[in-house]
């Protein structure tokens, strides 16, 4: 429901109204960011520092990590072969669309989940994505009605008059 403002340190509204959004994850993930809170909140209390926005993820500015700086630990786990191919913040966003895609998940709950304005975005975003979706459904539909052919459907008579 806010957005993290790089230059003022603080935060405010959101680009838009579709951008206020509550998205599920899933326990794994929930567990780890508890565990690295409490790793934050330890290292805080040690350095006599407060973490007034209680934040997961704090700068040493105390405030948010900015895109940048996750950027650059990326490109240094990709150097360090930690991660297999580079990716950027941004790009993680795009690479979990993509999957949602990829498995089939409705664009109405992709276009929400990221909180685009509204589906046509995500649709154009992604759209090389959907193309090659549709070519998979049109050959799913095309293996269908040729198994017709050698599977006819079997049609019940039960209800015909005598």
């Amino acid at each position: 429901n806010k957005a993290w403002d790089h230059v003022e340190h603080k935060f405010g509204p959101t680009k838009n109204e579709s951008s206020m959004r509550t998205i599920k994850i899933d326990s794994r993930l929930v567990l780890m960011l508890k565990e690295w809170r409490q790793i934050v909140n330890e290292y805080m209390n040690r350095k006599h520092r407060q973490n007034p926005h209680n934040l997961v993820f704090l700068a040493r500015s105390r405030g948010a990590v900015s895109p940048d700086t996750v950027n650059h630990l990326l490109k240094k786990m990709y150097e360090q072969g930690i991660i297999s191919k580079p990716i950027t913040f941004h790009g993680l966003r795009h690479t979990h669309a993509s999957y949602l895609i990829s498995s089939g998940i409705s664009t109405h709950y992709i276009s929400e989940r990221l909180g685009h304005k509204n589906t046509i975005v995500t649709e154009t975003t992604y759209a090389h994505l959907f193309k090659k979706k549709r070519i998979e459904e049109e050959n799913r539909a095309m293996k269908m009605l040729e198994d017709l052919d050698h599977n006819p459907p079997k049609i019940s008579h039960k209800n015909s008059q005598k």
